[in-house]
């Protein structure tokens, strides 16, 4: 999202932009998620929210099989201030780039997880469609942490595009 911001804001600080697991815009249908997820932090602080937020940003085989990481993960899910959660969370009810991406004209890469289910590839070829030339891979069985979860294909993803630009 703040990728999206740069280039359509500062379309010459970056060579490319490489927009991972992200949306242009946050639906109005979504904003009751976004307002239970709030109301369920300032009621309880973080925790409510560490399981469901690694059910979402993992798949259940990479937290079987790497417990460790996704424990940190959570431990960074669980340090994180109320106040920075409810603000970040209003800011992205708010997110409504879609409209302007045709003016990105930075080379940019879109990489979703193929099985995020928060922000599933369809919202990615929104974006890719909307920014003239712009690129799209998907990685394939990783969630929305793809760049964790499948870090080698992800890498391999960005290498190439980086090289080309």
């Amino acid at each position: 999202m703040i990728g999206q911001a740069i280039g359509l804001n500062h379309p010459d600080a970056f060579r490319s932009l490489t927009l991972c697991a992200t949306t242009s815009q946050i639906p109005v249908d979504m904003h009751p998620i976004w307002e239970e997820r709030i109301a369920a932090v300032e009621a309880d602080g973080m925790e409510p929210m560490v399981a469901p937020t690694l059910e979402r940003w993992f798949t259940a085989g990479y937290r079987d099989a790497e417990p460790d990481k996704v424990a940190a993960v959570g431990e960074m899910v669980r340090r994180t201030s109320v106040d920075g959660y409810v603000r970040c969370s209003k800011a992205i009810m708010q997110l409504d780039y879609t409209a302007r991406l045709s003016n990105v004209t930075t080379p940019t890469l879109v990489v979703p997880g193929e099985l995020d289910p928060a922000l599933p590839p369809a919202m990615s070829e929104v974006i890719r469609d909307a920014i003239p030339g712009a690129a799209m891979e998907t990685v394939a069985g990783a969630a929305h942490l793809c760049n964790i979860e499948k870090a080698g294909d992800f890498n391999a993803i960005v290498r190439r595009f980086l090289d080309a630009h």
